[in-house]
């Protein structure tokens, strides 16, 4: 049970992540100049995220299927980690 909250966390944790990046980005992007982006990439006819960057305004939005992909991927990274780390790197960390 401990195991599945970890997972649980590990996929908040990227959701999280997630809205940070979005929220940020219009921001870095007004900073290095670009002054007219419109980005909306979908899928399966959902979209992931909207970030709009005019002259002086700027807009993002994390929609709902980009907040569920973030967070089925940090609950699949929390599983494939401990797979992809060499045990005796593990042994030697303790």
């Amino acid at each position: 049970m401990a195991q599945f909250f970890k997972a649980i966390f590990g996929g908040i944790s990227f959701l999280i992540i997630y809205i940070i990046v979005i929220m940020c980005t219009p921001i870095v992007l007004s900073i290095l100049g670009y002054s007219d982006v419109d980005s909306k990439p979908t899928i399966l006819k959902y979209p992931l995220y909207v970030i709009q960057v005019r002259e002086d305004e700027f807009f993002s939005e994390a929609t709902t299927a980009g907040l569920l992909i973030s967070f089925i991927f940090g609950i699949i990274l929390y599983y494939l980690f401990p797979l992809l780390i060499p045990k005796k790197w593990k042994q030697k960390v303790k």
